[in-house]
This record gives C-alpha cells, structure tokens and sequence, in this order.
C-alpha cells in the first residue's frame, strides 16, 4: 500500500469513527441493549444458559462481559466496544473489495460503509449485529486470501508443468486456521450467520465449474472443521432454541412477506438506513439501488477472463490465468443475494420482521456498498 492510498485509507477510517462516537450517548440504554447488558452481567454459566434459550448465540455476550469487568458499566463505555467493532469493519472492507476489484473501488466502498447510516447506527448500539458484521467480512476476506494463493498454485503448475508443487494454503497454514476459527466465531455470535457461510459454498463451486477446479476437499475439510467447533452449542441449545423460536412465531404471528416488499426494505436500509414510510430518503435509496445495478453491468463488460500471454497456443481452457478480480461483480453478487435468498426463505418458514428487522441482515450490506462503489 503506498503512502497516498494508506493516507486516504486512515482518513475514511479516522471519518468513520468520528460519525460513530458524535451523539453516542443520543439515547439511554433501551430495550434490546438492556437485555444485552443482563446477558453479559451473568455468570458464564447463567449466560449460556439464558442464550440457549434467546435467538442469539453466546459469543457477543461473553465479550461484553469481559468488557464489562474491566472497563464498567456506564452507557458510554458499554457503547465504546461496538464503536470499535464498527471503525475495525471499515479496513476489513477495504482488504475485501481490493482483492474482487481494485483500489479504487476499495477506497469508496470504505467510504461508503464509513458514512453508511445503517453501519453507524449499529456501531453505536450494545448489540451483536456490528460484530457479526465484522467476522463476516474478515471471514471472506480470509477466504479470499486463501483462494488467491490457491489459484496462483494452480497457475505455476501450469506454467512451468510441475504436478507437485504443493499449495501453500494447507489445512495448517495460519490463513486457514484464521479462516475457520473467524468463521466459527460468526455461527457463535448471530445464526443467521450460516448464510454467509452459504454464500462462500456458492463462490466455491462458481470458481470451481467456471474457471477450473479447485481443491473441493480442502474446502470440505475446512467447513466440516467449523462444523466440529460449532457441533456443542447446537446438541446443547439445538432442541432449546427450536422450541422457543416455534412458540415465538406461533405468538407473534408475523405475516409472510412478498418478495419484492422483502428486497425493497433490505435495499433501502442498506443504502440510507432504516425508513418506516417512502420520504426522500427513498430516493436517495433509489439511487444507490440504480448505482449498485449499473456498476455490476458495467463491470460484468469490463471483466473477462485473461488470457496469460505467456501460455503457449493449444493449452486447454484449464490453462487460461483468471484473477479474483476478473469476476469481482459475480462474486461479490454472490456474497450478497445468497443471505437475501436465504432470509427470505427463512421468511416463509417463520415470518419475524419486528421494527428495523434489516439489521438481522447487516452483515451483507458491505458487499452491496461494493457495488455500488
């Protein structure tokens, strides 16, 4: 990174922050955060117990319990913990959208989440959702990583015909550790999570069919790890969870929602935050909405496969270099519409979406920016 882009970075970074800890004390702790903040003032032991029984996981909780001891329990300091979760997920973005597109897409999807409405707000609240927004984008920007070292393997054995060049992405290697214990931590924090996980399934086999094949087993491997480390908290609040989440659906008796209202408020949150009826704000939505289609169209015309010239004419398709971000647009569609398909059909299943039910999905609002930007 040279020291014009690291400048601009810092810049939307120290921006960020200064959004997110102006008016942090706008308003007393409310009714979800107190609930969050009896959470994490039990015992370990009463904690999991509680949350085996409530929609959200442990992880959050135990983190701000541990915050909580050191550091106490007044409203500013108890919201410090999600302003820094929040300023820590817009390099994170950065590194994501550098590696599906370029800098320059990087810096203003950076921007973008900086400024985001929805992100700020969130970052400012005693809740899980800036959290699982953040192990979301460091658990793809992990998986990126891996993938690029695994496909610039795969190119020099191709380039140079030797068969036992090993990749440097092992299930040992510190990237790929990194890679399931963040994507674990996800699962640990918001369920809605494994939809995120989904999504990488997806993005697997995309490159798999579409460019040449990858190593399936590895990425089997890897998931079936995450599945390992989450396996105790599902034997123990599996049975729990399914019945308190059928009895509050049975109790609230949510509608279904159509498909097109169910995408319209995701969007319009994602661009300018939650909206309860169509104002101005609307429209601004409108043209993040038309910014984020005419960027994926123009990029898919931009973003052909390449062929290194350095292959000799007659090599086999499977010898055509591809680079991430050669289908950054794909990709980063990918990242965003398979959680949306997911939580819609979820939707049908158990209808819930209370007040501001968006931020259930915060998670794949970054990979919307991305579009946009």
């Amino acid at each position: 990174m040279n020291r014009s882009t690291a400048a601009t970075l810092a810049a939307i970074i120290l921006l960020g922050l200064t959004l997110r800890v102006l008016q942090l004390d706008f308003q007393p702790l409310w009714w979800d955060e107190g609930y969050s903040v009896f959470f994490a003032t039990r015992d370990f032991g009463a904690l999991l117990a509680r949350t085996a029984v409530d929609i959200h996981p442990p992880l959050y909780y135990a983190l701000m319990q541990g915050w909580t001891r050191a550091l106490g329990k007044d409203a500013l300091v108890l919201r410090g913990l999600s302003v820094i979760i929040g300023v820590a997920a817009i390099p994170l973005l950065y590194l994501v959208a550098k590696r599906l597109f370029d800098r320059r897409t990087a810096r203003v999807a950076a921007f973008l989440l900086a400024i985001s409405p929805l992100h700020v707000f969130y970052s400012q609240e005693l809740r899980m959702y800036g959290m699982v927004t953040l192990l979301a984008l460091a658990s793809v920007a992990l998986q990126l990583k891996i993938l690029t070292a695994e496909l610039e393997i795969r190119d020099s054995k191709l380039e140079i015909g030797n068969s036992n060049l090993q990749p440097p992405t092992s299930n040992l290697q510190p990237p790929v550790l990194l890679y399931i214990l963040c994507t674990t931590a996800l699962l640990y924090t918001q369920y809605l999570a494994a939809f995120i996980i989904a999504a990488q399934v997806v993005v697997i086999l995309f490159l798999h069919f579409r460019q040449s094949p990858l190593n399936l087993r590895q990425w089997v491997t890897r998931w079936l790890a995450v599945g390992v480390l989450y396996l105790p908290w599902v034997l123990y609040a599996g049975p729990k969870l399914y019945a308190y989440v059928t009895a509050k659906v049975g109790i609230e008796q949510y509608s279904r929602l159509d498909p097109l209202t169910y995408l319209a408020q995701h969007l319009a949150a994602f661009s300018v935050g939650h909206i309860s009826e169509w104002t101005w704000l609307a429209w601004g939505a409108l043209v993040f909405v038309g910014l984020a289609i005419f960027g994926f169209v123009a990029s898919l015309q931009s973003q052909d496969a390449i062929r290194d010239t350095r292959y000799a004419i007659g090599y086999p398709l499977s010898a055509i270099r591809y680079r991430l971000s050669a289908i950054g647009s794909p990709l980063t569609a990918i990242y965003l519409f398979v959680p949306l398909l997911l939580g819609f059909l979820v939707n049908l299943v158990y209808p819930f979406h209370p007040l501001r039910y968006e931020r259930l999905l915060l998670f794949a609002a970054p990979f919307f920016l991305i579009l946009v930007a």
